[in-house]
Order: C-alpha cells, then structure tokens, then sequence
C-alpha cells in the first residue's frame, strides 16, 4: 500500500497498534503519543486503557464534526473517580482500514462531538 508523507507521518513510527472490532487496524504513532500526551498528560502510561477501550469498547460513535473520525467509550469500572469513569479515545480514518489515535482522555460519561452509534457492545 502507497503512503502519502502526511499519511506516514501519522502512523509511523509506531508507537501503539491494534484493531477494533471491525477489525480496522488502529495505529498510535509515537508522533500522534506525543501530542496526545502534551494535550492530555493524565494519559501517560494508560496504553493499555487506551488499547482495551479500541479492542474492546463498550461503544463507538461517528464524531459529530468530522465523519472520517470515530469516537470509543469504555467503562473503567467502579473503583475510580467519577470525573474519570470513561476512557474517551477518538481515531481518525487515514485509508481504508486504517485509522490513527487523535486523542484520548477520561471523562465522567459518554457524550461530547458524538453522533450516530456505529458499535454496542453485545448484552453479557
């Protein structure tokens, strides 16, 4: 597959990568970290929430404002702060396929540039 530079620029070199349940690979560039941690500096060391919440989410939105980019909320369970009871992880489209980690971040419930839901996850 050819790669633009920009295109590049946002996956490699790769720093986090996974799939959801689409089964779209999910890239976190070690660039795409830097600016997500600068942004956001609660989420140093939280790949493994940012990867369960892409692998395993509870739900996935198309972004209100941008339709090339998905929103993921996952439950971090009971035992954290209200203020921080979801992982919110946003991804962009790069190709078909594709898509890279623009941000991520806790927040007390799911809502904020959401529109439609594009994933559930299934009833236990």
């Amino acid at each position: 597959m050819d790669l633009t530079t920009e295109e590049k620029g946002w996956l490699e070199p790769v720093h986090l990568s996974c799939q959801d349940p689409f089964g779209n690979l999910i890239v976190c560039s070690v660039k795409g970290h830097n600016h997500l941690i600068n942004r956001h500096p609660e989420m140093e060391g939280c790949d493994d929430e940012i990867q369960s919440t892409i692998e395993n989410p509870d739900k996935i939105f198309t972004s209100r404002d941008r339709p090339d980019r998905s929103v993921f909320f996952r439950s971090r369970g009971e035992n954290v702060s209200p203020k921080e009871k979801y992982n919110k992880v946003v991804t962009q489209k790069v190709v078909p396929g594709i898509e890279c980690v623009v941000s991520a971040w806790f927040q007390p419930n799911v809502k904020g540039g959401i529109a439609s839901v594009k994933y559930q996850k299934p009833e236990d």
